[in-house]
């Protein structure tokens, strides 16, 4: 007896599922390093997507095009782009956040503060000015995504704090003295990086302006005693 005949949704159902469940098989049995080289290859991708087109024209396809994966595997990583862009500024901020550490944190008493700091800084966005487009471009989705403002929150928060601790650690030193309370402190940088960012943004040269720098070592130097 001839069973009946299936659905046209039935079959495709049957396929993404099939798609799926091979998808999660071959991850599951794949090293955990290769799974991170795949998720670095698709942050790598949502990076080259927004440095051509923008936020607006991340797409699970256009991504899956430029890191040179199918669009299922990054569906196995992502449930969808908010998540992703998620992704990719996170990476993007503690990788800031590391460099940041790495240049001041070895910093000893004698050694000019500010001057480093700015000097660093414009190093970071000269070496990968990719990484700081990223949190630009992701920005007005904050005002139209509630995940997106949460990520922001977050993301600002924890770079707060990395701000703060760092300062706490040089004025231990004998680094630096503050002339306000830490906290205030490291608001008043995270402020001057807002401002720079917003600059950098509509006027991408001034990265190669000595005087656009000078003033602002100028503006770090005034929250430390001499």
């Amino acid at each position: 007896m001839i069973g009946k005949k299936p659905s046209l949704k039935g079959l495709a159902e049957g396929i993404r599922e099939g798609i799926e469940q091979g998808i999660r098989s071959g991850l599951d049995s794949a090293k955990p390093e290769k799974m991170q080289e795949k998720r670095r290859r698709i942050l790598d991708g949502v990076r080259k997507v927004i440095a051509g087109k923008g936020s607006l024209g991340v797409t699970m396809k256009s991504v899956a095009a430029e890191a040179g994966v199918s669009p299922g595997l990054i569906h196995y990583y992502f449930s969808d782009k908010e998540e992703m862009l998620y992704a990719v500024m996170r990476d993007n901020a503690q990788t800031l956040m590391q460099a940041f550490r790495q240049a001041f944190y070895n910093l000893k008493p004698g050694d000019d503060a500010p001057a480093i700091i700015a000097r660093e800084y414009r190093r970071m966005h000269m070496d990968s000015p990719g990484y700081f487009n990223v949190f630009a471009e992701c920005w007005p989705l904050a005002w139209t995504s509630r995940v997106m403002n949460a990520a922001f929150i977050q993301l600002f928060k924890d770079f707060w704090e990395a701000v703060e601790a760092m300062i706490a650690h040089l004025q231990e030193k004998g680094v630096v003295k503050p002339l306000l309370p830490l906290k205030q402190t490291a608001a008043m940088i995270n402020s001057q990086c807002d401002g720079l960012e917003l600059q950098l943004r509509v006027f991408p040269e001034l990265v190669h302006d000595d005087e656009f720098w000078k003033a602002y070592e100028f503006t770090l130097r005034a929250l430390f005693e001499e």
